[in-house]
């Protein structure tokens, strides 16, 4: 998949950049990519809201939603390598994730402009957070080998993308692959928006 070697090739090139915004910035481009959170929910994270574990990290959205992300060593390292330079500056655990003293713009405004920047620098398509977490969602939904596996990625993301789980898994009949996803979302998380 093309659109995936490009977001890698964004997180290589952007882990290149040893300055404290280049390492802030991969720390941020991986969250979005494996917690698939929005600009926005970025903007809110804070640093007490991350939870570390080998190889794994659990994210307390500010809307309660608890994610457990497994990750790849690509991924994980920008984002400890950014946390260890935190805690050497002395920034404390209340502090937003998106660390920046400028104040000219909203931090979501500062997110999609630094993803935007990023993008040109690797010579990859200008992503918005949006995109980057779709693409990413449907990788993911395509490595699944259950409908469970699909099911819970899906819960993880936020997202339900009813046609590639029924293409997937060979649902022919909608109502019934609908009722699957109203039981397992009502169950293991309240709201979540359903994409046809």
């Amino acid at each position: 998949m093309r659109q995936i070697e490009q977001l890698l090739t964004l997180v290589r090139k952007t882990t290149t950049d040893e300055t404290f915004a280049g390492i802030r910035d991969a720390a941020t481009i991986s969250i979005i990519i494996t917690a698939f959170l929005s600009a926005k929910e970025i903007a809110e994270l804070r640093l007490e809201h991350l939870s570390i574990y080998p190889n794994t990290i659990l994210v307390k959205t500010n809307k309660k939603v608890r994610r457990i992300i497994p990750l790849s060593e690509m991924l994980y390292a920008p984002i400890i390598t950014y946390l260890k330079r935190l805690k050497e500056l002395g920034v404390s655990k209340e502090a937003k994730f998106y660390f920046d003293t400028c104040k000219e713009s909203s931090t979501t405004d500062r997110i999609r402009k630094m993803l935007k920047r990023r993008c040109k620098e690797a010579g990859v398509p200008s992503y918005t957070p949006t995109e980057l977490r779709q693409i990413s969602l449907v990788y993911s939904l395509n490595k699944a080998c259950t409908l469970q596996e699909a099911l819970a990625i899906m819960v993880n993301s936020g997202f339900v993308f009813v046609s590639s789980i029924a293409d997937k898994f060979g649902f022919s009949d909608s109502e019934k692959l609908n009722s699957i996803l109203a039981k397992y979302c009502k169950r293991e998380r309240g709201n979540i928006h359903v994409e046809r």
